[in-house]
């Protein structure tokens, strides 16, 4: 993997801004954003046309079809790595967006220092998925 192409699903383009950002101040080059859609139909459309290797998504605890659009999109991409950005000290929202299909979650408090360290993570666990899914014998057997 050359460079790590990244999708920020959020409505809020500050949070947008500042997230696209913090990829490339802090990756050196490793991480791009290549795009940014709002939530739910549009963000599935979006992913399918970019293919990005991980893709970050601000979870609203007040919004139900946050984590209905993380289980669309990890049934959609299991060779993609899923961060999800969420507010500190909600344990119930971290395991229930794991549960949902993210990879991992970084809090909104965390995000300048930890987001990078999330995102090269995984997208290596992405990539070492897709290999597994290359190497499967079911597509063998085609």
């Amino acid at each position: 993997m050359n460079r790590i192409l990244v999708l920020v699903v959020s409505d809020n383009q500050t949070e947008v801004r500042i997230l696209s950002e913090i990829v490339r101040d802090s990756s050196d080059g490793e991480a791009v954003v290549v795009g940014a859609v709002g939530r739910g139909e549009a963000a599935l459309g979006r992913a399918l046309s970019l293919r990005p290797h991980v893709i970050l998504v601000n979870i609203d605890p007040g919004i139900e079809s946050d984590t209905e659009i993380l289980s669309r999109l990890r049934g959609l991409f299991i060779d993609v790595g899923i961060v999800a950005l969420t507010e500190a000290g909600d344990g119930g929202l971290e395991e229930g967006v794991r549960t949902a299909g993210a990879d991992r979650t970084v809090t909104r408090t965390r995000v300048s220092s930890d987001l990078m360290a999330a995102v090269r993570q995984v997208a290596r666990l992405a990539l070492t998925r897709q290999r597994m899914a290359d190497q499967s014998p079911l597509d063998q057997m085609s």
